[in-house]
């Protein structure tokens, strides 16, 4: 039995055999989509070595993107694993926590996707801004962060733990959902209009406005709030930019 409507996405994978173990946790714990952001290498039979049967099919039915918006254009919630806390990550979500939260999204029909960066760096601090919700699963010791395959696999178990345990029939996407793509559009007028009210203080508004873009993303608009959100942001703008 698979999960409706999740995803996983790979940002920049350095190792073949580390795609190929992603692929058979994700055959495992019943995600049946599997997204490739800008592979560094591509051997498809290093990769199938590593999936085993059981995750052959989904490397066979993957899908590649140019870059992690093109992959996230579709989500309504993003989850970003980091191993780095703290700063600016101020609301880190712990494996269950995370699941808790995917598992309601999903019932809402909304799409999740599940981001892991390259094992080498991880996600650079724009992705995780773009993707809203921060995950970190936490390690005892020196070894700080885990194989991408670990990291993958710990988290699709609690989500599966959490989906199947509840099993609620989960909707197909509704009309009402509002995606990612969306959101970017919103936040983007949003964003200006704080600017306009100087809302944004400092030398790096960015920064300040990680905390506005978190809370857009937990308030779960409808379509008709979003449109009403839209249009007010918008007209702040353009009274604001006249003066």
């Amino acid at each position: 039995m698979s999960i409706p409507n999740l995803r996983v996405a790979l940002v920049r994978p350095r190792f073949p055999e580390n795609i190929g173990m992603v692929a058979r946790a994700c055959a495992n714990m019943g995600c049946d989509d599997l997204a490739i952001v800008c592979p560094e290498l591509w051997k498809i039979k290093s990769i199938l070595s590593l999936a085993t049967p059981k995750g052959k099919r989904i490397i066979e039915s993957c899908q590649f993107f140019p870059d992690l918006p093109s992959a996230l254009a579709s989500s309504g919630r993003v989850f970003a694993t980091t191993a780095r806390t703290g700063g600016w990550r101020k609301r880190v979500l712990s494996p269950e926590k995370c699941a808790d939260e995917v598992v309601e999204g999903l019932r809402r029909g909304l799409k999740i996707t599940l981001v892991f960066g390259p094992e080498d760096k991880g996600l650079t601090n724009e992705e995780i801004v773009e993707c809203k919700n921060i995950v970190h699963i936490p390690t005892r010791g020196e070894a700080s962060s885990l194989n991408l395959a670990q990291a993958a696999l710990i988290l699709l178990y609690e989500c599966a733990r959490c989906y199947f345990e509840k099993r609620s029939p989960v909707p197909d996407e509704t009309p009402d959902s509002i995606r990612h793509k969306e959101m970017a559009v919103l936040e983007k007028e949003f964003k200006r209009a704080l600017s306009l009210l100087d809302c944004l203080h400092g030398k790096n508004p960015d920064y300040y406005f990680t905390q506005w873009s978190a809370l857009l993303d937990r308030m779960n608009l409808n379509r008709k709030e979003y449109a009403a959100f839209m249009g007010l942001c918008r007209q702040i703008n353009n009274k604001l930019s006249r003066r």
